[in-house]
């Protein structure tokens, strides 16, 4: 995902994986070493493929939630989908135990 982020003539960018994607990103999606998703909902679906393939989901709770946590964080912590999870609020610690604290405005 994340289009937008780079100029569509950038030569990192590999264009958009699924039916419609192009071959070389489903090819390095499936031979990807990690699935990084920040606060997303399609970390689920994804998670859940990565984990029939073998590729671990790295999951980072959305920057915007400070106080509580949100749906999709909150499911993929349940069902442990994710090898790693990442909150960056320390309010959100009581709600993400396992979880690693980021700091970003140190």
């Amino acid at each position: 995902m994340g289009k937008g982020c780079l100029r569509d003539d950038h030569p990192l960018l590999l264009g958009q994986t699924g039916f419609w994607g192009t071959p070389i990103a489903n090819d390095k999606c499936r031979t990807a070493d990690v699935i990084l998703a920040v606060g997303t909902a399609q970390a689920i679906p994804f998670g859940l493929v990565g984990r029939a393939l073998g590729i671990p989901l790295w999951f980072a709770e959305s920057l915007t939630r400070v106080e509580r946590p949100s749906r999709t964080g909150r499911w993929i912590y349940k069902w442990r989908l994710s090898e790693h999870f990442f909150y960056y609020w320390s309010s959100l610690a009581g709600y993400y135990p396992r979880g690693t604290y980021i700091t970003v405005f140190a």
